[in-house]
């Protein structure tokens, strides 16, 4: 374990096992901490306007409002904080209107285990992470 400073991570999913899941993903880094969690959008926008997150990370389906929704207005409150969507949909289109929202990442939620620590610790780096999948769709198209 190193001594530097994690980075706090907030999990918005309604889904309560996917949540439990990424947060143990996270919490057995060395480098993120998942420092809270939401079922849905309002729960997301109220902790956003409390804490402090280096990085959220968004279902693109939440049951109150869609996540490329929630990510417009997670930019007006905060253009600088790097968002990441999670989706299990294959459609490119989603994958295209997150990037264009400004979305940091997209990840594929049957690759979350393999592709979430890359995807966090890019896109603090500024850049952005789209899972293979949808890389080589983008790139097709």
């Amino acid at each position: 374990m190193s001594n530097s400073v994690k980075h706090i991570i907030l999990v918005a999913d309604s889904q309560e096992m996917v949540r439990n899941s990424i947060k143990q993903i996270i919490n057995e880094s060395d480098d993120f901490l998942a420092g809270g969690e939401a079922r849905n959008a309002y729960e997301l926008m109220e902790q956003v306007k409390k804490e402090k997150f280096d990085i959220v990370l968004l279902d693109i389906n939440l049951p109150d409002k869609s996540g490329i929704d929630v990510l417009s207005d997670l930019n007006d409150i905060n253009p600088s904080l790097p968002v990441i969507i999670t989706s299990m949909y294959d459609e490119i289109q989603f994958v295209r209107k997150a990037l264009d929202n400004g979305a940091r990442g997209f990840l594929r939620k049957t690759n979350v285990a393999s592709e979430l620590l890359p995807a966090l610790r890019l896109s603090l780096s500024g850049e952005i992470f789209v899972s293979p999948f949808f890389k080589n769709k983008l790139e097709q198209n």
